[in-house]
């Protein structure tokens, strides 16, 4: 276990311990290890941090230049999917309709 009355450093005190378990100390939780544990995770986390700042930026300069001819394009895609969709459920209502015949012919004929 960690031990702060020995090191103020978190890599003397903890070097040898994982930081779940080094956070500890007689049940009391170890402000070193604890601190140390939170700067290096939000060391780990700041690239992606501003990674994820920089693809904010970059939205909104692409909307600025292309944002016109995009919203056309969007809406022409829209436009097509949805006449693939009608097209689909249409397909789907005649093959129903085409089977709902067939059995209603089929009963007729095997019925007489």
């Amino acid at each position: 276990m960690c031990d702060t009355s020995k090191s103020d450093n978190h890599s003397e005190c903890c070097s040898d311990e994982k930081p779940e378990t080094c956070r500890m100390t007689e049940g009391i939780l170890n402000p070193v290890c604890f601190t140390e544990h939170k700067i290096e995770k939000l060391t780990q986390a700041f690239p992606h941090a501003v990674q994820g700042a920089m693809v904010d930026f970059l939205k909104e300069e692409i909307k600025k230049s292309w944002g016109p001819v995009m919203k056309k394009e969007a809406e022409a895609f829209v436009k097509a999917m949805s006449q693939q969709w009608q097209a689909a459920k249409q397909s789907s209502t005649s093959s129903h309709e085409l089977r709902e015949e067939l059995k209603k012919i089929m009963t007729e004929c095997c019925s007489k």
